[in-house]
């Protein structure tokens, strides 16, 4: 009925965490291939290495591959945040559904997927808009969307 694939690439946070990985980059090939002293004390060589894998490849292959995936049946709602978490929400545990905006930094702490205080969730890659589900038992989650309307329509 509904699908909807989400990267994380298009979050504004990359654009916080590419220069950080260029300048690693940078300054492991100086140390490292080059030779050069990085700094008034710098690491060691396993120590840069460390780093550059951490923050120069791994961090920005996070940001490159991880994606929310929604889809929409006649039984659930599934949502998947590749790599971390997996959930499906069956149809009869939905008492409503609404559009609405949030504040991911503010409610949840920002993008990706985050639980809260008060029994609440979130599955956001970026921007604002997203369909609000209110479960049995009291749970809320919110999944962002790009297609806030075509995934409402599907929902209900």
């Amino acid at each position: 009925m509904y699908q909807e694939t989400q990267p994380f690439r298009q979050n504004p946070a990359v654009w916080l965490i590419a220069p950080a990985a260029v300048l690693i980059w940078a300054l492991a090939f100086a140390q490292l291939v080059l030779g050069m002293q990085v700094g008034t004390r710098p690491l060691s060589g396993l120590g840069m290495f460390i780093l550059w894998l951490g923050v120069g490849v791994a961090l920005p292959a996070f940001f490159l591959l991880a994606s929310l995936r929604v889809n929409v049946d006649r039984d659930a709602v599934r949502l998947a945040f590749w790599p971390f978490a997996r959930r499906t929400i069956n149809r009869a545990d939905i008492v409503s559904a609404f559009i609405r905006s949030s504040d991911p930094i503010g409610e949840y702490g920002g993008w990706g997927w985050r639980l809260a205080l008060g029994n609440r969730s979130a599955y956001s890659v970026s921007g604002r808009q997203g369909v609000q589900l209110e479960l049995k038992g009291g749970q809320q989650v919110f999944i962002g969307s790009q297609r806030p309307a075509e995934l409402l329509m599907a929902i209900v």
